[in-house]
């Protein structure tokens, strides 16, 4: 009796039952992750599936594949320096805090999994509907370009999501949302012009930080933050974004100097004296939390890569998002399915996100960004093969 197409089927049932189980847990982590991760751990367990989902076929390196490569980097650098940074460690629950941006990068093998099922499942999407009052700011803007597709067809999703981004700005008055639609708007109108602004958007951070630390820092090392807010017009502005750029100073005129190769994990990027004042600058941390000094980001998750792995690494994360935008626009804009652009936006709109928040050093949304990533991986590797639009059938396991 030939027993292999029965277990064929089996195993597709439970591929099957798994991806749209995923789907589902990925939809309501992205939504609402202060119910999700916050009690349950999503992050962690869409992490964990892409442990298992890695191993079940572990490759180190796919040829002419710089995304899957880029990825294997992120984690092999990273857990080096997990590795190398218990020498130093000052506290064990800071190390244990700080890891999670190593190891929340194994979810992109999530995201390469689930894709199929999340686009060809309602569930997901009605997932999505039914947790919009809860909906995260920064989870929204990436959410709207993800959820695109859904609805519109490609030539209608780059106005589309730029109409949600402006909404967004209006309804929720961050930044974030302001800069995301205004790139949006620029790739709309012009690819070259967007590239000169998406690189631009990397270097202006280091740019603000050096500026920071020769105008603001010192104002503000030991002294009361009110002193820096009053030091200029320009200071006085925003509040929040003022106290932004003396953490992106630390970083790059303090820290960097001293520790070209970061400071590894366990250790704070900020002494107390800072914390204290930063605290008093920046909404939403006004509750007591005695590990505040292993908890506080630079509310710029490159920035933070760069404090705590160092310039070399830094220097790859920022190589691997430039071409991985000059990639796409050459090879695959045009002819892009609407899934597939929908998901490039959406890695866009991450990033973003990532530029102005807490985000890959997060459980509330590191698992976010690499499950997109992943989805838009899975996407282009597909594409490449000439298969998207006929079948998305192909798990990650399969790759």
């Amino acid at each position: 009796m030939n027993t292999e197409e029965p277990l064929r089927k089996l195993s597709m049932s439970f591929l099957t039952i798994l991806g749209g189980v995923l789907s589902i847990c990925f939809a309501l982590y992205v939504t609402a992750p202060d119910i999700f991760e916050r009690k349950l751990y999503f992050n962690e367990v869409l992490a964990a599936c892409g442990i298992l989902l890695f191993f079940l076929r572990p490759v180190v390196f796919r040829r002419s594949d710089f995304v899957y490569n880029y990825v294997i980097f992120f984690l092999g650098y990273g857990l080096l320096q997990a590795i190398f940074s218990t020498w130093n460690v000052l506290d064990w629950y800071g190390w244990f805090r700080q890891v999670v941006v190593v190891y929340s990068a194994f979810s992109f093998f999530t995201g390469a999994f689930l894709v199929n099922y999340f686009y060809k499942s309602g569930i997901p999407r009605k997932t999505l509907w039914f947790f919009a009052n809860w909906i995260h700011p920064v989870a929204a803007i990436p959410l709207s370009a993800l959820l695109a597709s859904y609805f519109f067809a490609k030539k209608y999703i780059l106005p589309v999501i730029v109409v949600l981004q402006f909404i967004l700005f209006f309804y929720m008055g961050q930044l974030t949302q302001l800069v995301a639609a205004i790139l949006v708007l620029i790739l709309a109108v012009s690819r070259r012009v967007f590239f000169v602004t998406w690189v631009s958007l990397f270097l202006s951070f280091i740019f603000i930080g050096l500026v920071s630390y020769v105008y603001f820092y010192e104002t503000f090392d030991g002294a009361d933050i009110d002193e820096v807010y009053s030091y200029s017009d320009i200071a006085n502005i925003d509040h929040n974004s003022t106290v932004r750029s003396l953490m992106w100073a630390k970083v790059v005129g303090d820290i960097i100097p001293s520790h070209p190769f970061g400071l590894g994990l366990g250790v704070p990027i900020f002494i107390d004296s800072e914390i204290s004042q930063l605290q008093l600058g920046l909404v939403g941390t006004a509750e007591s939390n005695p590990f505040i000094e292993y908890t506080l980001s630079t509310h710029n998750s490159f920035i933070y890569l760069l404090a705590r792995f160092g310039v070399p690494f830094f220097l790859v994360v920022f190589s691997f998002h430039v071409y991985f935008v000059w990639y796409f626009l050459k090879n695959h804009f045009h002819r892009a399915s609407a899934i597939h652009l929908s998901a490039f936006i959406a890695v866009i709109l991450a990033v973003v996100a990532a530029c102005f928040n807490v985000v890959l050093e997060s459980p509330i949304h590191a698992g976010m960004y690499w499950g997109i990533l992943g989805m838009y991986w899975r996407l282009t590797v597909k594409a490449n093969e000439g298969n998207v639009g006929r079948s998305l059938n192909s798990s990650i396991v399969q790759v």
